[in-house]
């Protein structure tokens, strides 16, 4: 067989999956991507939101307005053809509510290498450390964000520890987030902005248990009852997002709370972290792991102060002791 001949089949495929409008540049990048571990391509970048829907159910608890709100937002973003924007979201909460941990279910289901794509980039406070430095930081993001979505548009982007972010910095991005067909010939309407906080949490915890108080059940509540909430604290609480231009000019198209963690919801968390190691608990194991549990707010005591954050490490020992126990037992047996 010659060379030709063994090299018609990979040809054919490459030209099987090439836009017939996209022309010698589509198949120049369609060859390129043979020797790429990652390529802006549906084989890279699926947006299996129905993994999401089913990772959603599976981990996580107690939080139906994010579940819901994230899922059905990031699904109609994905696949519309008249996207005016990018998708830009604010999930706000206490710590241990889930936030993170939805991000990263996000990055896992549009991206096969989750978050260790090149076409998924993490931000935190650590980025952007001196205060002295704001201007040179809003130019360096701009220009980085404008990079990554010239390489590929479906870019997520997420933004952790806003609260803690010097105030200025996210306005740097304020034209990519606006209603824009293109920024300086970057079209960034594909593109997800998650912005990650704590701002807000004490007012989302106390108007839930004003709504408890009044007898409305946790499944009851609905966006509305937070989402002005969450706004106004944002824009005035010191921050990334104070008195930032991203909420001045409405570029934030859903405020995500985050619900305060009931013992019932901890409770899930605990054994789904024991089955995550393949370990059955017994109620022992459960109640051993909720004593290292913190609740408020009193007399009510209702939440879990750092909600399901400690829990892994604490099950992870506990995993750890038990096999070591049962490996000991069966090394005496022998």
């Amino acid at each position: 067989m010659s060379p030709l001949s063994r090299l018609f089949p990979i040809l054919l495929l490459l030209f099987s999956v090439v836009n017939v409008n996209s022309g010698v540049l589509g198949i120049y990048h369609s060859i390129a991507c043979l020797f790429k571990s990652e390529c802006c391509n549906a084989a890279s970048i699926p947006g299996n939101t129905t993994r999401m829907k089913e990772e959603f159910e599976k981990h996580v608890f107690g939080q139906h307005i994010a579940t819901d709100l994230v899922l059905n937002a990031i699904a109609a973003h994905w696949n519309s053809n008249h996207a005016k924007k990018p998708l830009t979201m604010s999930f706000h909460g206490y710590t241990g509510s889930g936030k993170n941990f939805i991000a990263q279910i996000i990055a896992e289901s549009l991206y096969v290498k989750g978050m260790k794509s090149k076409y998924v980039t993490l931000f935190s406070r650590i980025d952007f450390p001196e205060k002295s430095n704001i201007s040179t930081y809003k130019k360096n993001l701009y220009d980085y964000v404008k990079s990554k979505v010239s390489e590929c548009g479906r870019h997520l982007f997420i933004f952790d520890e806003v609260e803690h972010m010097h105030p200025g910095i996210l306005d740097g991005i304020k034209t990519v987030l606006d209603y824009y067909d293109n920024v300086e010939n970057v079209d960034y309407r594909q593109a997800i902005f998650i912005f990650l906080s704590n701002t807000g949490a004490l007012s989302i915890s106390n108007h839930f248990l004003e709504l408890w108080r009044a007898g409305v059940h946790r499944s009851s509540i609905k966006l509305v009852n937070f989402e002005m909430l969450i706004a106004q604290g944002a824009f005035n609480t010191h921050g990334g997002l104070f008195r930032s231009d991203t909420i001045k000019n409405n570029l934030i198209d859903h405020y995500v709370p985050f619900l305060p963690m009931e013992r019932e919801h901890v409770e899930k968390c605990v054994r789904s972290e024991f089955g995550i190691r393949d370990v059955v608990a017994t109620d022992g194991d459960i109640e051993e792991v909720m004593a290292f549990i913190e609740w408020a707010p009193p007399p009510e005591n209702k939440f879990a102060k750092t909600g399901c954050k400690r829990i892994s490490q604490k099950v992870a020992t506990m995993a750890f002791k038990r096999r070591h126990a049962h490996e000991q037992i069966e090394h005496r047996e022998l």
